[in-house]
């Protein structure tokens, strides 16, 4: 399984990297919404486990809900 995650603490990106590696799965990172948005639309990924707490993303770019037509 195939995992992009996104976020902008590199301590809490280095550890959970580690302990999702460490269970079996491939994972990218991505330091910015704005490079997981490029990531995300230049890869097939199984799961995107993102830092809702960007200010500067719209997370919509990544999973549009249902009333935007997603």
């Amino acid at each position: 399984m195939r995992i992009l995650l996104v976020e902008d603490s590199q301590i809490l990106l280095r550890n959970v990297r580690r302990a999702l590696r460490h269970e079996g799965f491939t994972v990218d990172t991505a330091a910015d919404g704005a490079e997981g948005l490029a990531a995300a639309e230049a890869n097939d990924y199984d799961v995107l486990v993102l830092d809702i707490m960007f200010t500067k993303t719209r997370w919509s770019y990544f999973a549009p809900s249902p009333a935007d037509g997603g």
